[in-house]
């Protein structure tokens, strides 16, 4: 029983080494990856509760689509005033489609919002940023995937290279408990520790 209390007020956390299409589809305002520390800053803006009433902002994927929202030309991206205001009143389509049909009274500064809340995600959960594991490298190759199917059980046999799996078939296995915050910073690499040096003098 003693262990059951103890257990229980252990973080359960969703652990993946590698995350692909997943990042997206997290809801944005229970986030198991965000940065209070940076959200804190930004709980209190009125553009926050825009996003939740007007834009009806549920997920990852809504505030990505509001952060790519280009002006008139697709090649320009909004740009913030130098007086802060963020483009009120903004003539392109799709501000005037947000001031019109979803009744936003400001959406420069919806758009700026949601960048923000993309730069309180965590690096292993955020979809703005590069993906710079080594899981390509780390996985198996064909020819040893080839090798450890043909290989058999026999002692006497070629020796089965470890398949490190990164990718969860189901989402649900990737929870953990006795979870570390830094486990959603982590990013799948080659981890190099440099050798002991002997402090021991060498008589000759």
């Amino acid at each position: 029983m003693l262990l059951l209390v103890k257990t229980s007020h252990q973080p359960v956390k969703k652990e993946l080494r590698r995350i692909t299409h997943k990042p997206h589809q997290m809801p944005i305002w229970k986030h198991l990856a965000f940065s209070e520390t940076r959200f804190h800053d930004i709980r209190c803006k009125p553009a926050l509760r825009c996003l939740q009433e007007n834009h009806q902002v549920r997920t990852v994927q809504d505030i990505s689509k509001i952060a790519d929202q280009k002006t008139t030309s697709w090649r320009r991206p909004h740009m913030v005033d130098p007086s802060g205001i963020g483009r009120r009143n903004c003539g392109c389509p799709p501000c005037q489609h947000d001031q019109t049909v979803l009744l936003c009274n400001n959406p420069g500064e919806c758009v700026e919002m949601v960048k923000r809340l993309l730069d309180c995600i965590l690096p292993k959960w955020n979809p703005d940023l590069v993906d710079t594991d080594l899981c390509d490298e780390l996985a198996l190759s064909e020819e040893e995937i080839l090798a450890n199917a043909t290989s058999g059980n026999e002692d006497d046999g070629p020796a089965v290279t470890f398949n490190p799996m990164f990718r969860l078939t189901d989402i649900s296995d990737g929870y953990r408990i006795f979870a570390s915050e830094d486990h959603l910073r982590q990013i799948a690499m080659k981890h190099y520790s440099i050798p002991a040096v002997n402090n021991e003098q060498t008589q000759v």
